[in-house]
Order: structure tokens, then sequence, then C-alpha cells
């Protein structure tokens, strides 16, 4: 999975530690909370959910 800078919409940086996953965004140089990442898959996934409809 991808996960994005809601800002600037980089690549983020996923540091692992002790359980704890922190996101970093190197192009705004700011640690990201994992409410405001954008996953990259989901997004892509959600306009189709009541979109298409199947006969």
């Amino acid at each position: 999975m991808t996960y994005l800078c809601p800002d600037c919409q980089q690549p983020l940086e996923v540091l692992v530690a002790c359980g704890c996953r922190d996101y970093v965004c190197n192009q705004c140089q700011q640690l990201v909370s994992k409410g405001r990442v954008v996953h990259l898959e989901a997004e892509l996934i959600e306009p189709l959910k009541g979109g298409a409809q199947t006969r």
C-alpha cells in the first residue's frame, strides 16, 4: 500500500518501531498523523462503490 502526504501528495516514509507506525513527509519535513495519511489504493477503489451497478 502506498501512503501519500495530504499536503504535497508525495510518498511518505513509514517508520515502524516498538509496534508503533509513524509517517514522515520528506518533502514537507514534518510528521503526518495516521488520520491525515492518504491511502492511494483506497482512493482508487472508493469511486467504484455505488458508482457502477452490475445487472
